[in-house]
C-alpha cells in the first residue's frame, strides 16, 4: 500500500445578483456593525460568492447576516466549475 498525494485546483465561477435597493447604505451600516466592514455591492458579491463556493448557502437560501437571500432579491449560484488534478511526485 502506498500513500498518494494530489494537488487539486478547483476553479468556480459564481454568478451573484444583488438588489441595490435592499443592500443599501443602511443595510451596510447594520451588517458592518455585527460582522465585518462592507461599503459596496462588490463587497457583498465577493462574500456571498465565497459562501456559495464553499457550499455554505443551503437549500433554504439562508446566509447569516443576510437572512433569506430571496427576501433581499439576491441570487447566488455556481455557473461553472473545473477541476485539475496532478499527482505530486514521491519525495
Amino acid at each position: 500500500m502506498a500513500i498518494h498525494k494530489f494537488e487539486v485546483t478547483v476553479t468556480q465561477v459564481v454568478l451573484v445578483e444583488l438588489d441595490d435597493a435592499k443592500l443599501n447604505q443602511e443595510f451596510n451600516k447594520a451588517f458592518s456593525g455585527v460582522f465585518f466592514h462592507v461599503d459596496s455591492l462588490e463587497d457583498h458579491a465577493k462574500h456571498l460568492a465565497q459562501m456559495e463556493a464553499r457550499g455554505l448557502i443551503g437549500f433554504d437560501h439562508f446566509v447569516e447576516g443576510y437572512g433569506d437571500l430571496r427576501k433581499l432579491n439576491c441570487r447566488v449560484g455556481v455557473c461553472s466549475q473545473e477541476e485539475e488534478v496532478g499527482e505530486v511526485a514521491h519525495a
